[in-house]
């Protein structure tokens, strides 16, 4: 009995990782993004949430985005700014608290 225990829990890690190994879809307006135009970024999933690169997602939206290397700033249309690491963003110069900071993933 145990031995057969142990093998459904191999199994069902083994299926919650594929499962959590799959693609992430996003879509804008019904239409899926194809994150293959922006460098190989792809969302994915740390500690529950998902994390979604804000160029793709942005630029398909029609805005702007730059990058600032010295501050490690990003600026989506002037009007929504945040920085790498910190847990605040900047929207119309209000101060809005994210979940998690913004993270820059395999550069």
């Amino acid at each position: 009995m145990k031995k057969k225990m142990t093998a459904a829990v191999f199994m069902a890690v083994i299926f919650a990782q594929n499962a959590f190994a799959a693609d992430i879809t996003v879509k804008i307006n019904g239409s899926a993004i194809n994150f293959d135009d922006y460098d190989d970024a792809r969302p994915y999933i740390s500690d529950d949430r998902v994390m979604i690169p804000v160029r793709a997602v942005a630029e398909n939206m029609g805005a702007d985005v730059w990058w600032n290397a010295k501050t490690y700033e990003v600026s989506v249309n002037d009007n929504i700014v945040f920085q790498i690491g910190k847990r605040y963003a900047y929207i119309n110069d209000e101060p809005v608290e994210l979940d998690t900071p913004a993270v820059i993933r395999d550069d």
